[in-house]
């Protein structure tokens, strides 16, 4: 049998060590302008949307997403705080003087820093925008503008995730274990009463 792997960002190897190389912030080729970074605490992921930046932290040990941080984002001399989104599980920063700023192209500094009830970090990443900026419509979660979504979540993370194909996979081969199994009893019971 031959296995492939590959070494997405953030992936972990069979000991649960990460596969990233750096932990200074890299950039990721995209549609929308995109970052992450990571720490020995955290690692974020950073997508700049026309209507909000939209962050994902996780635990960098578990890779299980930190829900109860606040996230606080340094920019030039602005500084933001974020509004987390229960339904989506993300961090979003909405501010229109923050999106301007991100939104003229270059590369801009940013500088995170998370805080949980146990822990406090800080993370550099730079996000690198051409001036153009994807409409982000993906969350099913109100935002202050009055513009409809159609509430799919992060469902395109979703199709990425080898975890979610992986469940995929487990899922079907159960159901077809199952309709063996009926089948099987259903042929023992027609031979037994002839």
């Amino acid at each position: 049998m031959t296995q492939l792997a590959i070494a997405a960002p953030g992936a972990h190897g069979p000991n649960g060590e990460h596969l990233d190389s750096s932990g200074d912030g890299h950039e990721i080729a995209d549609a929308a302008p995109r970052t992450e970074t990571f720490t020995e605490n955290f690692e974020l992921v950073a997508k700049l949307y026309s209507t909000e930046l939209s962050v994902l932290v996780d635990d960098y040990k578990t890779n299980a997403p930190v829900l109860n941080a606040t996230l606080q984002l340094q920019v030039a001399d602005l500084t933001s705080q974020a509004i987390f989104h229960e339904d989506a599980g993300d961090f979003a920063f909405d501010e229109a003087a923050l999106l301007d700023l991100l939104q003229k192209p270059g590369k801009h500094e940013l500088i995170f820093t998370v805080t949980t009830p146990t822990q406090s970090d800080q993370l550099r990443a730079t996000l690198n925008s051409s001036g153009a900026v994807e409409e982000h419509v993906e969350h099913g979660h109100p935002h202050h503008d009055d513009h409809e979504h159609d509430g799919h979540g992060h469902i395109e993370e979703l199709f990425h995730s080898p975890y979610a194909w992986l469940a995929l996979a487990l899922v079907l081969g159960v159901l077809v274990l199952v309709v063996q199994r009926i089948r099987g009893r259903a042929s023992n019971a027609v031979s037994r009463k002839i």
